[in-house]
């Protein structure tokens, strides 16, 4: 571009600029000679009349609120109102605008009614009492009288002004419509001759423009190919470094197989542990087979094997399988292979992920056979539980015999009746004894009870029991330190936690957590626990299990202490777990409370007695030996033996006692009620019906209790 052109285009610049100004000024002086012409004349009349109307419509207001009894309105207020009101009709002083109001249609009579309605409503306003309501209204009425007249010629003021607020418009119109049309004429030369201008330098700069584009474009293609390629180069030299880095810390051995030479071209440190041999060694001459046996564990051959697999891989599949490897000290080496095709453009590699197995196959050997020895267990109570059932019955027949012996040995002095009876007695002990040789046979009878630490013994159990828990189960424990002292056996306990943990774990496929607690526990009458566990009141430790798993269904509860009873399959399960561990907390004088909601948890309390269960226990005791040595007692007899109720009547009637006798504890329940109190109940601990035993005693207790109980069973146990 020539300094001339730049010369000219500055001035037409500075000519278009004086004439954008000129015009703008001439324009903002027409729009302000509207603007006051507008001001001037808008709203002269209309304005004038809505006065009009607004202060006859604010003496009408005076006017009520006085009556109203307003105290800022007086009579000396209203007349000043009207009095302004009356000037504005008043031709003593007229004005402009006031003449020009008076001169139109209707405002002439409005003006003399106005004078007259005002000249006769003076005096009465003066005289007007605050709640004169009659004579307001009517004075008010012809003050509307004259707001509607108002209104009328207020309308023609709103008509008058519009019509010369647009004369003066169009006089204005027509005065500057020429000096718009020269300024716009002016404007629009001077914007051709810029656009003209403009153009020519546009053009000769977006030749310069585009010159230094191509020049710039083209450095900046160099400079970023140059990048890529740098961070190309950068980019493959980092790839590599993680990749050998994850290669080296992966947790798996990983190997690179050429499936030409069949050989490791690759191995990573994990690899050199798991086989025993540096990597130089692996890759320089290694294959799968030098380090596999001949035969997998499944009986085929591991070269025919490992190829077929290989195969798969080369054609694109992810093969995954169990492998048995060999090291070269001759250990079996159980693994999981994983692989796939590496990729590579001059030769068919195979990329294998190897994971050591043998601590899971040494897990699950070691949990199936804990599973195998418990199902055995579980299959020696089930015969255990059916012999037990077996003695229990036959004791009750012993009971018979040997009762009605001694009733025959007190009724007969015959010597040689009385070596017969003494022979039947003999046999009868003898087969007490067998019977109690078929008891600890079943496990129910001579327990080998121990002082004991609930604490200590979960403790212990806590590392060998965790073998049967997958990993998916977290296993917690809660253990107070100041656990009172038991008297338990060992075993027992400990199959005990161990079926709970078991059925915990069953309870939860998907995982979850197994909480393992400890706790003292004082059981009192007014107790929570009381009601539910049916203990005494005492001293007692409490061992739960709680689980996070499906829980129990509500339609199952009454059922889960029945023997053979399970939810699971019979191939997992004998259904005798939570039966003998309810049989073993009842033969050790406690008792198993199970808390269960589906699918939240399961919580399956153990209370076993502390060895200082405080003085509740003796007082009965007291008042039960109290009892006995009363020379003709009431005694209630619960029984469902028909022949051992009848001997066990006739000892106490022999004895001067009076004997009520029931086949049930239900029938027991309802005979308490109508024979009324009694000084001892006898019970039998298993009963058909509702009330066994000691559903049966707590029922009773709960009208007296300080009531004696004896328990019968015709199984042996030790009462602790």
């Amino acid at each position: 571009m020539t300094k001339t052109k730049k010369i000219l285009f500055l001035l037409q610049v500075l000519l278009a600029s004086v004439i954008v100004g000129a015009s703008v000024t001439i324009m903002m002086s027409s729009l302000k000679e509207v603007r006051d012409i507008r001001s001037e004349f808008r709203g002269n009349l209309t304005y004038y009349a809505a006065q009009v109307d607004y202060e006859l419509l604010q003496i009408i207001d005076h006017i009520n609120r006085y009556v109203e009894g307003s105290l800022d309105v007086t009579p000396e207020t209203l007349v000043v109102k009207l009095d302004i009101v009356w000037s504005r009709f008043s031709y003593d002083k007229p004005s402009p605008r006031g003449n020009l109001y008076l001169s139109l249609p209707g405002a002439l009579e409005l003006s003399k009614e106005a004078l007259k309605t005002i000249d006769a409503l003076q005096p009465e306003l003066v005289t007007l009492a605050r709640d004169d309501d009659a004579r307001a209204n009517a004075m008010i009425s012809k003050l509307r009288r004259l707001v509607t007249l108002s209104h009328a010629v207020a309308m023609q003021a709103i008509a008058y002004d519009a019509e010369n607020d647009a004369i003066h418009l169009d006089q204005m119109s027509s005065r500057n419509r020429s000096v718009i049309f020269l300024v716009l004429a002016l404007l629009g030369l001077a914007a051709f001759s810029l656009f003209q201008s403009w153009r020519e330098l546009r053009a000769s700069l977006m030749q310069s423009v585009q010159l230094e584009q191509r020049v710039e474009k083209r450095t900046a293609e160099l400079a970023e190919v140059n990048r890529k390629l740098k961070a190309e180069v950068d980019e493959r030299g980092r790839a590599e470094e993680r990749f050998r880095s994850l290669v080296d810390h992966a947790s798996d051995a990983i190997l690179i197989l050429d499936s030409q030479t069949r050989k490791f071209v690759e191995a990573n440190p994990r690899a050199e542990v798991l086989y025993g041999l540096p990597k130089d060694a692996l890759i320089s001459g290694y294959s799968p087979l030098d380090l596999s046996p001949e035969f997998q564990p499944d009986g085929r051959r591991s070269d025919v094997a490992a190829w077929s697999y290989i195969k798969r891989a080369l054609d694109g599949e992810l093969v995954i399988f169990e492998w048995m490897h060999k090291t070269l000290k001759g250990v079996d080496l159980p693994c999981q292979v994983s692989l796939v095709r590496f990729p590579d453009p001059s030769r068919d590699l195979i990329r294998a992920s190897i994971i050591d197995l043998t601590e899971k196959k040494n897990a699950e050997a070691s949990s199936a056979e804990l599973e195998r020895q418990m199902v055995q267990a579980q299959k020696l109570e089930s015969i255990g539980q059916m012999t037990g059932g077996v003695a229990h019955d036959f004791n009750n027949l012993l009971s018979v015999i040997l009762g009605n012996m001694e009733l025959l040995e007190h009724l007969t002095e015959d010597s040689d009746k009385l070596e017969l009876i003494d022979a039947a007695k003999q046999a009868s002990f003898r087969g007490a004894a067998l019977t109690r040789s078929m008891l600890n046979f079943a496990r129910r009878a001579d327990l080998n009870p121990k002082e004991i630490s609930l604490g200590e013994l979960v403790g212990n159990m806590e590392t060998w029991m965790s073998r049967t828990i997958p990993a998916t189960i977290q296993v917690e424990t809660s253990l107070s330190p100041d656990l009172w002292t038991v008297t338990a056996d060992v075993s027992g306990v400990e199959s005990a936690l161990l079926n709970l943990v078991i059925n915990a774990r069953d309870a939860m496929p998907n995982g979850g957590s197994i909480t393992i607690e400890t706790e003292n526990v004082v059981i009192e009458k007014t107790s929570h626990d009381f009601s539910k566990t049916g203990l005494e009141p005492g001293h007692y430790v409490m061992l739960a299990v709680r689980d996070t798993g499906e829980g129990i269904p509500v339609d199952v509860m009454p059922k889960i202490f029945e023997p053979f009873f399970s939810t699971k399959g019979l191939s997992n399960n004998s259904g005798l777990g939570l039966s003998m561990v309810h049989g073993f907390m009842t033969q050790s004088c406690g008792n198993v409370l199970v808390n269960s909601e589906p699918g939240i948890g399961t919580t399956v309390k153990l209370f076993f007695p502390a060895l200082d269960r405080g003085s509740a226990a003796t007082a009965i005791e007291k008042k039960a030996a109290t009892t006995m040595n009363v020379p003709k007692a009431h005694i209630l007899v619960a029984e469902d033996q028909e022949e051992v109720l009848n001997i066990i009547a006739q000892f106490l009637e022999a004895q001067g006692h009076h004997v009520t006798k029931t086949a049930s504890g239900d029938e027991a329940a309802q005979r308490y009620v109508e024979v009324g109190p009694v000084d001892l109940l006898i019970t039998d601990i298993v009963m058909p019906g509702d009330k066994q035993g000691p559903s049966l005693a707590r029922h009773l207790r709960s009208f007296d209790q300080d009531l004696p109980v004896m328990f019968l069973s015709a199984i042996p146990m030790k009462w602790h």
